[in-house]
């Protein structure tokens, strides 16, 4: 709405990042963690990064319907350059950088997703309101205990607790706004 810089369109850096991205994490699966595959991921998660910052995000910060899908976006770098990281540094958890992917992109992408298309599936508006806005926040803060419940072994009780409750609590608070437009006759 009224940006002044419309996003970049999909081009052949796109296609060169997501392949290469395809190339690296095939590299990560069958191959051990080392120099080689840390460099391939730490490279695509600076190519994703570059990706989502060409999409505009700065001017969807008053649409949480639009931001969320750039927040989903922005774990598939940070779980990349996380998996990287484990490949020089003991001291960084493989489990962390996985739920940067799983619930931080994967998570919020699904529940971002879910959102929009029963809004737009219903006939409402494409609004998400305080109760959307919620569980997206509270995906958010689902994701970061669960990487400092990995990073910091002293708290993970607390943080893993805190964590699964605000995952919970995200998708109940889309079942509380979605639900009854899912079950409405139209």
């Amino acid at each position: 709405r009224d940006a002044a810089r419309l996003p970049t369109a999909f081009g052949s850096f796109d296609r060169l990042s997501l392949a290469a991205t395809l190339v690296a994490l095939i590299w990560w699966v069958v191959v051990p963690p080392g120099p080689i595959a840390g460099s391939l991921v730490a490279i695509v998660a600076v190519l994703n990064l570059v990706r989502l910052a060409r999409w505009q995000g700065g001017a969807t910060r008053t649409e949480p319907l639009l931001w969320v899908l750039h927040l989903g976006y922005l774990w598939i770098p940070v779980g990349l350059a996380m998996l990287a990281l484990v490949s020089w540094r003991a001291d960084v958890s493989q489990t962390a950088a996985l739920h940067a992917l799983t619930i931080g992109a994967i998570g919020t992408m699904t529940l971002a997703v879910m959102s929009r298309a029963t809004l737009g599936h219903t006939g409402q508006p494409l609004r998400a309101g305080a109760g959307l806005t919620l569980a997206f926040l509270l995906m958010t803060a689902a994701v970061i205990l669960r990487i400092a419940a990995s990073l910091w072994s002293g708290l993970f009780t607390p943080f893993i607790f805190v964590a699964a409750v605000a995952w919970v609590a995200a998708f109940l608070f889309y079942l509380g706004v979605c639900g009854p437009l899912l079950v409405k006759r139209h």
